[in-house]
């Protein structure tokens, strides 16, 4: 990954020579190197599988939705400007997905109402079922689902984090005894300060390589096998 970074990131400098705009992407450099923004997309790619889907099935129901503005719904499908938002297929899939989800009662918010006078019961029933199910199935459900999954996602990052927290202040780190253990017998403070203290294995594993790098032979046999 860092080696398709590196070549993408050599594209963008080449391509700010040209334009001043893609120097703006050099920035990513700064979020590709930081470690809390890794282990952020770490956590959201272990659910991607299920992100696409969910995905996948919002743009599926879109389609649907979409078919049935266009063969059914065709003339409310009008901006504030008369302006008409489904003459193709493909014009009112992209509307559809586009105003539907931006708008924070769906699409019955974008597009003409309907209002009941006595003689259009079926038709305004059937903008009623079409509105409130959109409203329903795909902002309710499918875009809370997926807002779900990266809240889950920072949910994951937070209870990693206390944990390895909890783990660094009462496990110690050399035999992996709690600190409730030692508490029982002996200060636990005392122990990971003077018996197991951590920089003093660093301070020796880096002794046993310099002297295994320069002087090998007057390795002693535990040096050795360390």
């Amino acid at each position: 990954p860092s080696l398709v970074w590196f070549l993408i990131y050599f594209g963008i400098c080449i391509g700010s020579l040209f334009h001043p705009v893609v120097a703006v992407f050099q920035i990513f450099d700064i979020a590709f190197r930081s470690d809390s923004i890794q282990q952020i997309w770490a956590s959201i790619s272990r659910n991607r599988n299920q992100f696409l889907w969910t995905l996948f099935l919002l743009v599926v129901t879109n389609v649907v939705y979409s078919s049935i503005g266009f063969f059914f719904l065709n003339e409310y499908f009008l901006d504030e400007n008369e302006t008409k938002l489904c003459e193709s297929a493909f014009e009112c899939f992209l509307n559809m997905l586009n105003l539907g989800l931006r708008n924070g009662g769906g699409i019955g918010d974008a597009i003409e109402p309907e209002y009941y006078n006595g003689n259009n019961f079926g038709i305004y029933l059937g903008r009623i079922i079409f509105d409130l199910s959109f409203f329903i199935i795909m902002i309710i459900l499918l875009l809370n689902l997926i807002f779900g999954m990266i809240i889950d996602a920072f949910g994951d990052i937070r209870d990693q984090k206390s944990s390895d927290e909890e783990d660094q202040k009462n496990i110690c780190f050399i035999c992996g005894n709690p600190r409730s253990e030692f508490e029982r017998y002996t200060n636990y403070e005392v122990h990971i300060g003077e018996e197991h203290n951590i920089w003093n294995y660093i301070y020796y594993l880096v002794y046993v390589k310099d002297k295994y790098k320069y002087n090998k032979n007057d390795l002693t046999d535990i040096e050795n096998h360390v």
